[in-house]
């Protein structure tokens, strides 16, 4: 019975599957910047906006991007670092102090999710509600509301989803991501700003192999991740204090596990501009295993 039952279940789930398409990413050249693809999703968004003229060169993981510009096959990349709903992309965080690059900016956009469909379609045929799962968590209100019978089914990204229905040209489905994505491919929107909160934002950052030059007089803040050689009592109230007696002002601080070899964890802080910032880093440095410089960059 428990076979027979199984098999019936995987029938049921593979039948439910949503194939996506393949959507190939093309060879980067050298000055392009690199970023996580598909096109359309809200990180290549934040990309163009911070790549200006520059093309972008899509790669389907953190890692990679890291990995492009620490090769040089591009010279800058822009990632995803902290969500205001999900905290921080930890894979952000763990590159920073794996690779040797630099934060050369930040960049905020608002996170905004909307619900389409082709355009012939009408509401009361929505069936399905296709999207990443993180689009559809952040909507749930919405369609839950509206879509009471709906199913939901998920895909690799917001932009995979769309191209799903592109090609599917199933009338019976909608599709939740960006204003962009639906433009491009003709959709109708349904319903505009469809998440259940309407101030969450995404910071992404560029990275380089090359420090930024900063502007004089220009609002800019430094980011650094230090461990201790050994976990002892005090420790990191002894780092907070130097900061503290230079006047230096911490605007995030973040820790993450860190490999057994270094120690209990890595500890990330940003800090504002600061004409005490170079010895107060020095004190730390005597009292830290180990610091890393990630960048000192503008503030928007």
């Amino acid at each position: 019975k428990f076979g027979e039952s199984s098999l019936r279940d995987t029938d049921k789930y593979i039948r439910e599957m949503v194939p996506m398409p393949n959507l190939e990413l093309p060879k980067p050249s050298k000055n392009d910047v690199a970023t996580l693809g598909p096109d359309l999703t809200h990180t290549s968004l934040a990309a163009k906006a911070i790549a200006g003229k520059s093309k972008l060169a899509f790669y389907p993981t953190i890692h990679e991007v890291f990995k492009a510009v620490q090769s040089g096959s591009v010279t800058r990349g822009v990632v995803p670092i902290e969500n205001r709903l999900h905290g921080t992309v930890r894979e952000t965080l763990d590159a920073l102090f794996e690779f040797d690059l630099f934060i050369t900016q930040e960049r905020t956009r608002p996170i905004q999710h909307h619900l389409a469909t082709l355009p012939t379609t009408k509401r009361k045929q929505i069936e399905i509600i296709l999207s990443h799962p993180q689009a559809l968590h952040q909507s749930c209100d919405y369609l839950r509301k509206r879509f009471p019978g709906a199913q939901w089914k998920t895909a690799d990204s917001t932009a995979a989803a769309f191209a799903h229905l592109a090609q599917a040209q199933d009338p019976t489905m909608a599709v939740v991501g960006t204003k962009e994505a639906a433009d491009h491919y003709g959709f109708k929107i349904l319903k505009k700003n469809i998440e259940n909160d309407h101030s969450n934002v995404t910071q992404f950052v560029e990275i380089s192999r090359k420090a930024t030059r900063l502007k004089v007089g220009k609002p800019a803040k430094s980011s650094i991740v230090f461990h201790f050689a050994k976990d002892k009592p005090g420790s990191l109230q002894r780092v907070f204090q130097i900061f503290s007696d230079h006047e230096i002002n911490l605007t995030r601080i973040e820790s993450r596990p860190a490999p057994k070899k270094l120690g209990e964890y890595l500890f990330y802080l940003d800090f504002e501009k600061s004409p005490n910032a170079a010895k107060a880093l020095k004190e730390v440095e005597l009292i830290v295993g180990r610091l890393k410089h990630l960048g000192t960059y503008p503030t928007k």
